[in-house]
């Protein structure tokens, strides 16, 4: 394929591929070869000579779209120098935009500090004097500040090991970390590099030669990569580190085209007011004045100066009106600048990826605007960059004290090195306190269904350093709650073994149709809900009584009384002494307004027929016996005169450490068997229970927590 002026495409992959790329036109000092030289000259030449040509694409050559007349179409990237170093000090130094570009990360992740938990209160407190006595937030922020500006910045660690800097440190020989001493890539420079196959570090600078100055001196010094901790700038390729020796790109790289049209878009406003009200002086005959020879020019001088200083005398402008002068100002229209300079704004913020109201420290414009979202972006950034870059150099740091002769007392206390950064958001108090609230109703779902206790949540809330939304049981915790649920299990697998026993009682006896009594085993069945689930004749059988003739024996007791609900009230009735069919107002009296009748015994009143006659009463043992607190209990029914049992809950040994020893709860037995506990520890609350044995199997603690009743203490 050919183009306009005849070179062909093969021409134009030729010359491509004998010109050598990756020459970098920001290192003028570094010679080139005469035949690269030659080889460049050919490519310019070549290019002049198929500027017309267009070997690819959609073009018409009646609008001019794609041809030599479309403006557009002949955009190319072009491979920008690289900013030297002097010129990224002048940027950060007296550019306030490219210094704010560069120190708003670093103040961001080191403006709460930083913490190093140790799992131990002592150690916490050692390792927090030492980090505050070597400054680390201070120094890591330099690290990272000199990083981002120049691409490349550390902090050396001042532990005198007794061996040469430029071999690797070993802390267990230091005395102490005496000193931090952070520093920028101009006084670091690449002295060796790890080239050992199979290492992980290969191709990485092993030693830098370490530049310190003084008033009157310098010194340089071998230092090895494990003595300093090391900090980078800009993402960068590995091409474009081997030509800046290891380092990287600074933040203001990228930024510096960007941050240069932003200051001459202000720059130009500021021009443009200077001249934003502009004199005009008309003047009849002007060219005819300009043209004249002789004094023509001198007589229009003479003219402006007159009325120069008439305005300075009279303090307005003295025109010639018969002779068509004229003198106005043309004012300069700002309406669409802001709109602009507020596009610029956003276009270097979107380079250095720092939302608009931070880089430029602006409130958020607009109806509704908080900026919430840009601040939650941007700490999300920064909280992230805390936990991949900054937490693995701090623990680092904290370990190499801990070997230290000063820090190995402290390290055999350490548990566990976390690193944490403390919140960059603040709530305000209102926002605050309903994040408090929803974790309270969340903590009292827990406290009620027993997963926590009240002492825990209380103790894990509330720490000395404020409120924690997170609840972590220590070891000591984990323990007591893995022995509790050790012994609720056993006791779950143990009542399988109850029911077998149950199920394998022989069969009843056909001889109970006729009245006689067999015995049957108990049916270890609590109180609670056994209406509903226990069958007539089971419930006879339990205490002892004859199975109940006919099909109704094998209904439960709830099925049984709703069945049966005319004749059990009027039996009831009837043995109160009073007629079913009596309208007087005793009879009509709300049966529910007293006491719940007792159960109709098996024979009738006064020699009146029993409308139990086809079925007796399953609950009597006999025509004149009453029903005992075994028969009540039996039918899930609860007593008139059955009062409610009040004991404490005494610990005599605490297992978790939480609620102490002595009386930690007071309780309620109500007649149904159900229980109610009250808390008397720290943060009290209550909890429900459908029974006393399952208050001692949950807090029982194995005998080590037991009940004392109220009514036996005092006998």
């Amino acid at each position: 394929m050919n183009g306009s002026n005849g070179k062909s495409l093969d021409d134009v992959v030729r010359v491509i591929r004998e010109t050598p790329i990756g020459i970098d036109r920001s290192r003028p000092a570094v010679p080139t070869s005469p035949g690269v030289q030659a080889r460049m000259d050919a490519l310019r030449e070549f290019a002049k000579n198929v500027d017309g040509a267009r070997y690819d694409g959609w073009t018409n050559p009646v609008t001019g779209f794609g041809t030599t007349r479309d403006k557009s179409t002949y955009g190319l990237i072009e491979p920008d120098r690289i900013l030297t170093d002097l010129e990224l000090s002048a940027l950060y130094h007296t550019d306030d935009l490219a210094a704010r570009m560069v120190d708003i990360v670093p103040q961001e992740m080191f403006r709460e500090g930083v913490v190093v938990e140790t799992g131990d209160a002592d150690a916490d407190t050692a390792v927090a004097d030492k980090f505050e006595a070597l400054d680390v937030a201070g120094k890591y922020a330099d690290g990272v500040r000199w990083g981002r500006c120049y691409g490349g910045g550390a902090v050396m660690i001042g532990a005198d090991d007794g061996r040469d800097a430029s071999l690797p440190l070993v802390p267990e020989r230091a005395s102490d970390v005496d000193f931090l001493y952070p520093c920028d890539k101009r006084v670091l420079w690449p002295a060796s590099w790890y080239d050992e196959p199979g290492s992980p570090k290969l191709g990485q600078t092993k030693t830098y030669f370490v530049t310190t100055m003084g008033a009157r001196s310098f010194n340089v010094a071998e230092v090895h990569e494990s003595r300093l901790v090391l900090f980078g700038g800009a993402p960068t390729g590995i091409w474009e580190k081997w030509r800046l020796f290891g380092w990287d790109l600074s933040v203001l790289q990228r930024a510096h085209d960007v941050l240069r049209m932003f200051n001459t878009g202000f720059r130009a406003v500021e021009t443009l007011m200077t001249d934003a009200n502009q004199a005009v002086f008309k003047m009849s005959g002007l060219n005819e004045i300009l043209r004249a020879a002789g004094g023509g020019m001198e007589e229009l001088q003479a003219r402006l100066q007159a009325m120069d200083l008439y305005r300075s005398a009279v303090r307005a402008i003295v025109v010639d009106a018969d002779g068509d002068e004229t003198f106005e100002r043309q004012a300069t229209s700002f309406a669409e600048i802001p709109n602009t300079l507020d596009k610029f704004m956003l276009r270097l913020a979107a380079t250095v990826e720092i939302p608009v109201t931070i880089l430029m420290a602006q409130s958020p414009a607009g109806m509704n605007a908080t900026g919430e979202s840009d601040f939650r972006w941007f700490y999300d950034r920064i909280r992230a960059k805390q936990k991949k870059e900054i937490a693995p150099k701090v623990r680092r740091l904290a370990q190499v004290w801990l070997a230290t002769k000063a820090g190995r007392a402290i390290a055999a206390k350490v548990q566990a090195l976390t690193v944490k950064f403390p919140p960059l958001w603040t709530e305000t108090p209102l926002a605050q306190a309903q994040r408090e609230l929803a974790i309270a109703q969340r903590d009292a779902v827990y406290v009620n269904a027993q997963v926590l206790q009240p002492d825990e949540v209380a103790l894990q809330r509330f720490r000395p350093e404020g409120f924690s939304n997170e609840i972590a049981l220590d070891e000591r915790a984990q323990k007591a709650r893995k022995a509790s649920l050790r012994r609720d299990l056993d006791a779950i697998a143990a009542e399988p073994e109850a029911e077998n026993a149950t199920e394998a009682a022989p069969a009843v006896d056909p001889a109970a149709a006729a009245g006689a009594a067999p015995a049957h085993p108990e049916i270890p069945l609590a109180p609670t809900d056994l209406a509903t689930v226990v069958k007539v004749n089971e419930a006879r059988a339990s205490v002892g009584l004859p199975h109940f003739v006919g099909p109704d024996g094998e209904l439960t007791i709830t099925a049984f009384k709703a069945k049966n609900a005319p004749e059990i009230a009027a039996a009831a009735q009837a043995e109160a002494g009073t007629d079913p069919n009596d309208p007087s107002p005793s009879a009509a009296a709300n049966p529910f307004g007293g006491p719940p009748p007792p159960r109709p015994s098996g024979g009738p009143p006064n020699g009146e027929a029993s409308p139990f006659e086809d079925k007796p009463n399953p609950f009597a043992k006999s025509a004149d016996d009453e029903p005992t607190d075994e028969d009540v209990e039996a039918a899930g029914q609860i007593r008139a005169d059955a009062v409610p049992r009040m004991f404490t809950l005494v610990r005599d040994e605490d297992e978790t450490g939480v609620s102490g020893t002595g009386d930690v709860a007071h309780g309620c037995e109500f007649p149904d068997g159900r229980v109610a506990l009250r808390w008397t520890t720290a943060t009290a609350s209550t909890t429900l229970f459908d029974s006393v044995e399952h208050v001692l199997k949950v807090h029982g603690h194995g005998g080590k927590t037991r009940i004392v009743w109220a009514d036996e203490q005092k006998k």
